[in-house]
């Protein structure tokens, strides 16, 4: 039998105490709490519509980095280190490390693992 926690949730807590509410006959405050899980739901929905400042430079982080490393003819791969220097040290290996994580789940660059240095390279086609 497997332990799964549920993390009770505002919307959840709303919506009991809801229908609780009515159940009591209490309407203009179950409307109320109605009211409530609207405006959570429209924040929840504002929420994934815009991008935050580090979402729209990893965008441009992933696609410089690809680009920069296709330029580049190296079989062995390339550390974050190494990477970082061929974008002119414009981000850390620390910004770089996760945007490579993402291409590698893309499939356009694979991580190989040498001695416990994790290398990059771009899958060739």
């Amino acid at each position: 039998m497997e332990n799964t926690v549920v993390k009770v949730t505002k919307r959840m807590d709303f919506e009991k105490i809801k229908a609780i509410l009515e159940e009591l006959g209490r309407t203009e405050l179950a409307d109320r709490m109605a009211h409530e899980i609207e405006l959570l739901d429209k924040k929840s929905a504002n929420r994934s519509k815009t991008m935050t400042k580090a979402q729209k430079l990893g965008i441009e982080c992933k696609d410089e980095i690809y680009s920069a490393m296709l330029g580049v003819d190296n079989e062995k791969g390339m550390t974050c280190t190494d990477i970082s220097i061929l974008v002119n040290n414009k981000y850390t290996p620390q910004k770089i490390r996760p945007q490579l994580k993402i291409l590698i789940e893309e499939g356009k660059v694979e991580n190989v693992v040498v001695k416990g240095v994790s290398l990059f390279k771009v899958v060739e086609e």
